[in-house]
Parts: structure tokens; sequence; C-alpha cells
């Protein structure tokens, strides 16, 4: 879950967020969801 002052605000919170849990489950080792079709 994510917040901010406004909606940009909180979308671009959600983005960072979304950066970081992909950036630490690669580091990790763990399998990242099929997105559309396609595998990280």
């Amino acid at each position: 879950m994510t917040q901010g002052d406004n909606i940009e605000e909180a979308r671009d919170n959600l983005i960072d967020a979304i950066e970081l849990w992909i950036t630490v489950g690669l580091r990790e080792g763990e399998e990242m969801p099929l997105i559309n079709g396609v595998k990280l």
C-alpha cells in the first residue's frame, strides 16, 4: 500500500515501491511473476 498528498505523489510512490520489490526479488533469486506473458 502507498499514499501521497495527491494522486501524482501516490503514483510515484507506488512506482518506487514496485521497482524496489523487483530489484530486491531479483537480487535474492526470487522468481518474478509473469506480466503480460513476459518473465523478468
